[in-house]
Order: structure tokens, then sequence, then C-alpha cells
């Protein structure tokens, strides 16, 4: 019998197969964190990090899509799956206080990014003309996201004070998407 390989390596498996476009019409690289599946992986229920693993493994389990070729419906079944599952532990992580405080924060930020992700790219896909208001949605709502992690108050601030604000929420946004 072949040995049952570890969470980090069907994450690796995963993350690690040509970058392409999924479900959501962006690419596998930019859809899902690494750091999404550590938290689940530490903090998720027994139930919730099996689910996850078993949806890991179908996903692995696909043929690779070729370079230039579309995924099949099938990928991106799985993948739609992948990422509900990591939304659900993600928002059951962010409300338990037996978990660390920033890593609930860190939870609860990635599930407003990925409740996001459908409504942006499904105006993008249609050719909706308002693609770019809900692209400025999308980083109102994350910059609304790194405000609330950090703990920054809903007042309106000094000018320094904004300027700080504005330059932190830039660099964790930025250090975000290089974590992707």
């Amino acid at each position: 019998m072949a040995a049952q390989q570890s969470d980090g390596e069907l994450v690796a498996a995963f993350l690690n197969q040509p970058d392409r476009y999924t479900y959501s019409g962006r690419r596998l690289s930019d859809c899902f964190p690494w750091t999404a599946f550590e938290l689940v992986f530490e903090y998720g229920t027994v139930l919730q990090r099996s689910a996850v693993r078993q949806a890991l493994m179908a996903c692995v389990s696909l043929p690779a899509v070729g370079p230039g070729d579309h995924a099949s419906v099938r990928h991106a079944t799985f993948e739609k799956h992948l990422s509900n599952l990591l939304l659900h532990c993600l928002r059951n992580i962010a409300v338990d206080n037996n978990v660390d405080v920033s890593d609930r924060h860190l939870a609860e930020f990635f599930t407003d990014v990925g409740d996001v992700r459908p409504q942006s790219s499904v105006a993008s896909e249609k050719g909706d003309e308002h693609a770019d208001i809900d692209g400025v949605a999308i980083v109102q709502q994350l910059e609304l996201a790194l405000q609330k992690a950090l703990g920054v108050r809903d007042h309106e601030p000094h000018a320094s004070e904004s300027e700080r604000i504005n330059a932190t929420v830039s660099t964790n946004i930025e250090a975000v998407r290089s974590s992707y």
C-alpha cells in the first residue's frame, strides 16, 4: 500500500500545478493562498480537515491541463468545491475564540476576500460595464477588511494618520498578494 501524503504535500501538489485560469476566471496561483490551507489544517475540526484533504486529493487526481487548454468542467467543479470548503472552514476559524487573535483576523480577511471573488469574475466574464465599479468595490472591501484586522477605528483620521493607514494597508495588501 502506498504511503499517504501529508497535508503539506497535498497542498504543494495542488498549488504547484502549472498556473492556469480557474473556475473564477482568476489564475490558480491567485485563488488559493497557502496560508488559508495552513489555517484550516491547524485550527479546523477533524471533519473540516478531512473534507479539505479529500477535495485536494480529488483536484490533484485530475489530469493536468495542457498549456493553452481550458480546464474541464470537472476541474471547475472540484476547485469550486475546494474553495467553498476553505471559506466555510475559515469562517468558523474567524469566530472561534480558541484561535489566536491574529489568526482569527487573517481567517476573517481571507473570507472577506473570498466572498468578493465570484462577484468580480462574473462581471468581468460577461463584459459587464459595471466591472470597473466592481473593481473599486473590491478594493474598498479589502481596505475595510485590513483596517478591521489591524484594529483601525472608524473615525475621520488626521492627514498624517491617514497617510500612515494608507501606507500600512498598501503594505499589507502587497504582503497578502505575494503570499498567494
